[in-house]
């Protein structure tokens, strides 16, 4: 690029400093349920290309599936009146008299339509220096990716946190550099099945059976034993959270369950307080929420992700491959959903 030439990331607030994060090796992306939806192709600015439903969107499959039962009038008009997708999924399994597989069914069907990855997706994969991902999406975008990148990556797990399991089982095989905190070097060759990249998927998988946090009551378990040593978040992974930037892509900051998320994590840090400043990205960004996460230590960015993944690809130099047709892009392999 010519000297003086005007950069994506230019126009894209504290850029520079995300960079320099990323660049150490001591960033941690923490990807929701935004980045898997529909995206409109940057090529054309037209093709929508078609992504997973969103939280709304499976409340009201969960709803249908509920009335095909032909609920008795006092149950529907409770259903009716449920606020959000966790409490329509609790509704949906006791409803149900507590099996979770014809939940779990409903879920899957709703993102068996097979889905490309956002362009978030290639360019977090292919940072070489982006050494960990956490995500609470159910979806197998990140996998597709880092196993289709032009430039593979030796994906390590991913580790997922299962509900079902009375113990969880720890994490193996993690680069000691990313346990140590130590900056990326990248002098150091990558090695032939690539730069390893940690996957650690919190809210569970949709190929683990029972895994999935879908119900308030899922959600409250968690959040109650996710320091436990036993049950909950594995050390290893809750001792990335004390000397890492974070970096918000696809969350709803005003979700109850994002800043349950947010507030259980930060009453872990000594004085109840993280000294390392993070991230959020989202379109739209009102005075409000920017003052409500700045004093929580997250700089709120408003941008569309698909613009910040190019401006990324751009500074790091990495290949985004082109979208598919929107009709041809249902037959990639992968599967998106997340909460």
């Amino acid at each position: 690029m010519a000297n003086g030439q005007a950069k994506l990331g230019d126009s894209i607030p504290y850029f520079d400093r995300i960079v320099r994060a990323i660049e150490s090796g001591r960033c941690i992306p923490f990807l929701g349920a935004g980045v898997s939806m529909d995206f409109k192709s940057w090529v054309n600015g037209q093709d929508n290309i078609p992504g997973c439903p969103s939280g709304e969107q499976l409340k009201l499959e969960l709803t249908d599936a509920v009335k095909r039962a032909r609920l008795p009038d006092t149950q529907l008009n409770t259903l009716t009146q449920l606020p959000d997708l966790p409490s329509v999924a609790e509704f949906f399994h006791f409803f149900d008299n507590g099996q979770r597989r014809d939940l779990e069914s409903v879920v899957k069907q709703a993102i068996a339509p097979v889905v490309y990855p956002r362009p978030i997706h290639w360019v977090m994969t292919g940072i070489p220096s982006i050494r960990c991902i956490f995500t609470t999406n159910y979806d197998e975008l990140i996998e597709h990716a880092a196993k289709n990148h032009p430039a593979p990556r030796n994906l390590r797990g991913p580790f997922v946190y299962n509900q079902s399991l009375p113990e969880q089982e720890k994490p193996s095989n993690l680069p000691i550099e990313l346990i140590k905190g130590d900056r990326f070097n990248p002098e150091i060759p990558a090695p032939p099945d690539g730069h390893p990249l940690v996957l650690y998927k919190m809210h569970g998988c949709v190929n683990h059976p029972d895994s999935m946090l879908i119900t308030t009551n899922d959600y409250v378990q968690y959040i109650a034993l996710w320091r436990d040593e036993r049950r909950g978040m594995p050390k290893d992974f809750r001792d990335l959270l004390y000397k890492n930037t974070f970096l918000f892509l696809g969350y709803g900051l005003s979700d109850w369950n994002f800043r349950v998320l947010w507030e259980s994590m930060i009453t872990s840090f000594p004085n109840g307080k993280f000294e390392i400043n993070s991230y959020a990205v989202k379109k739209n960004v009102s005075d409000f929420e920017s003052s409500l996460y700045k004093r929580r230590g997250i700089d709120l960015i408003d941008c569309d992700l698909t613009y910040l993944a190019r401006a990324l690809a751009e500074a790091f130099n990495i290949e985004i491959p082109l979208p598919p047709h929107p009709e041809a892009s249902a037959a990639t392999p992968g599967q998106g959903i997340g909460l």
